[in-house]
């Protein structure tokens, strides 16, 4: 049977089945065999619309020649060859199919089942169908994606600054103030559930309370007490903190900011400061040296004999130099003599 170069595979399986099952029909005949009725309808519709007779041809004669006999051996040999090559090709089929049924199951399975990692310094939150579920601990997931959500939440210390917070203190003097501030999430639920945005909502429960803290103060004490402020600020931001599911641990006063007149005055306080305090440093220095002299005056009076020892030291030392000493007592009677 000839084929047209044109003709698409599946119709070349389709001649093939045709050829196979008119060869069938074709060694009945020739082996001179009847057919029954059911056969012939079975071939004709397997056969793909080939319709074979329902009366076959006589049989032929028992004794056949032995030419005929040697025909049909080539014949039976195409017949299993082309059962062979339809064998052959049913078994491709079937390998495809399943390769393609394997490579579909794989594409659902990542369209619904995704896995999700969470690190050592985050926590994940479960929900599914929206409903919140439990807190998932570090380590691989898989969730089914069209249910089941998870959202990560760092639990790492995070530092906060609050810069330039202008407040009055109790002596009504303007200053600008900048605050900083530790934290970590302690609880992850709490701190998506109860506040939109948790860092911004500690950002303004410290501005409050630093403003209610500095308010109290004045400028003298606020500049003593910057430690103990932090630790004031630190105890009453734990609990709203707890509230958020945040840990505070740490607050502490950046800095202190003075307009300009302010820092000027300052400046001359404490340059006063330090001259008062070097002028009792001299004044003390010199007391010092005053009661030594007392003292040595009273020494050399009880002790008459230290004074020539003291008066041969001196002449000692200025040895070689235009100074003359005299003793006390020459120096009495000149000063007698020239009274006279």
């Amino acid at each position: 049977m000839a084929i047209n170069h044109k003709t698409t595979e599946r119709q070349k399986a389709l001649l093939t089945r045709q050829e196979f099952y008119v060869m069938i029909f074709t060694e009945i005949c020739a082996a001179g065999q009847e057919s029954p009725v059911w056969l012939c309808n079975w071939l004709s519709h397997m056969g793909s619309g080939v319709r074979f007779p329902n009366t076959l041809p006589q049989r032929a004669a028992p004794c056949a020649s032995k030419q005929s006999a040697l025909q049909v051996k080539p014949s039976a040999e195409r017949l299993r060859s082309l059962g062979q090559c339809l064998s052959t090709d049913d078994e491709t089929m079937e390998y495809l199919l399943t390769l393609l049924l394997s490579l579909a199951l794989v594409l659902v399975l990542s369209i619904l089942i995704r896995p999700v990692t969470i690190f050592e310094h985050q926590r994940g939150l479960l929900y599914r169908r929206g409903k919140f579920i439990r807190i998932l601990e570090p380590g691989a997931r898989w969730i089914f994606r069209p249910w089941e959500t998870v959202q990560q939440v760092d639990i790492r210390l995070k530092h906060i600054t609050l810069s330039g917070q202008e407040i009055l203190t109790k002596d009504n003097i303007s200053l600008k103030i900048s605050l900083a501030a530790a934290y970590r999430v302690a609880d992850p639920y709490k701190a998506l559930t109860q506040s939109q945005n948790y860092e911004e909502a500690l950002y303004l429960m410290l501005q409050i309370h630093l403003r209610d803290v500095i308010g109290t103060l004045l400028v003298e004490e606020l500049l003593s007490k910057r430690a103990e402020i932090g630790n004031i600020l630190l105890e009453k931001g734990r609990e709203p903190a707890c509230e958020l599911g945040l840990e505070l641990s740490l607050v502490n006063i950046k800095d202190i900011m003075f307009p300009g007149d302010l820092k000027a005055i300052f400046a001359q306080v404490v340059q006063a400061k330090m001259q008062g305090l070097a002028a009792l440093e001299k004044a003390r220095g010199e007391s010092a040296a005053l009661r030594n002299l007392a003292n040595t005056e009273q020494l050399f009076a009880n002790h008459p004999h230290l004074m020539q020892l003291r008066l041969l030291q001196t002449l000692e030392t200025q040895a070689g130099k235009n100074l003359v000493i005299l003793p006390t007592e020459w120096m009495t009677t000149l000063n007698r003599q020239k009274e006279k």
